[in-house]
């Protein structure tokens, strides 16, 4: 990969960051924290658009196609950093919500 603009691996850490924080979805698990568990749930479309915003930077800056195919790979793997922590999210609210008496239809 080449050198990327400033701003752009900005958004990319500012994406990252922010995915690590869905990944803290842990803690909820540990301490059975159901609405902590349903805060993460909502950070989902947030991250998406944090890499909209990127791709459509990558889109329109000039960049080759090793670069683009390099950060395309980062990307996913911000992402799937951030479906763990939905997952486990997931997870915090179906064991929560059977410990409460709340059961899905």
């Amino acid at each position: 990969m080449k050198p990327i603009p400033q701003a752009l691996a900005v958004k990319i850490i500012d994406m990252h960051t922010f995915a690590l924080s869905i990944l803290d979805a842990i803690h909820s698990l540990f301490s059975n924290d159901y609405n902590e568990a349903e805060k993460t749930l909502t950070q989902r479309e947030t991250l998406e658009t944090y890499e909209q915003h990127i791709i459509k930077t990558m889109t329109t800056t000039k960049l080759d196609s090793n670069t683009v195919a390099g950060l395309r790979l980062i990307l996913e793997s911000i992402r799937r950093l951030a479906k763990y922590g939905v997952d486990i999210a997931e997870i915090v609210l179906n064991l929560t919500a059977e410990g409460i008496g709340i059961h899905e239809a």
